[in-house]
C-alpha cells in the first residue's frame, strides 16, 4: 500500500512540473521493477571489482518529460532528454555526486520489457567509481 501511494504520488508530481514529450512511446507510462547490475570501471584510483547488484525500481510519466528511481542507484526524479523518440527513453547529466550520469531505456515490441544500459557513478572508497550500468526491467504486476 506504501508503494502504491508513493508511486502514485512520483506520477502526480510529474504531471505538474515538466514539458510533456509527445515523442516517446505512452507505454513506458508505469512502474518498472527488476535488478540493476553495476560494473565498477577500473582506473588509477580504483581497481577491478566483481559487479554490484540492487533491486531497482523505475517510474516513468512519458506525458510529463520525466521518470524517477524509487529504489536503485541515484534516487530521484530525472527529466528525460531531448532526443528520447519512439521506443528509446534518453537521460544525461553532469551532476556530480553517486548516481545515475546517463542511461537509455528501451522498450520492448510487446511494452512489457525495458531493457536498461547507462553509465553512472557508485559510491565506492576512497572515492565514487564510475560504473556502467545494466538491467531488465518488468512493469510491476505483470
Amino acid at each position: 500500500m506504501k508503494f502504491k501511494i508513493l508511486a502514485i504520488t512520483f506520477l502526480s508530481a510529474f504531471s505538474l512540473s515538466a514539458e510533456p514529450s509527445a515523442q516517446v512511446d505512452p507505454r513506458f507510462q508505469g512502474v518498472w521493477v527488476g535488478r540493476e547490475t553495476y560494473s565498477i570501471n577500473t582506473s588509477a584510483t580504483q581497481q577491478a571489482e566483481p559487479p554490484e547488484h540492487m533491486d531497482a525500481t523505475i517510474v516513468i510519466d512519458p506525458a510529463s518529460g520525466a521518470f524517477g528511481v524509487l529504489q536503485g542507484l541515484g534516487p530521484g526524479k530525472y527529466k528525460i532528454g531531448a532526443r528520447s523518440k519512439g521506443n528509446k527513453v534518453i537521460f544525461a547529466s553532469s551532476l556530480s555526486g553517486t548516481g545515475r550520469t546517463g542511461c537509455t531505456f528501451t522498450l520492448s515490441a510487446d511494452g512489457n520489457t525495458l531493457t536498461e544500459t547507462g553509465f553512472g557513478l557508485y559510491p565506492c572508497k576512497p572515492y565514487a567509481c564510475e560504473c556502467n550500468i545494466a538491467a531488465t526491467l518488468h512493469r510491476k504486476g505483470k
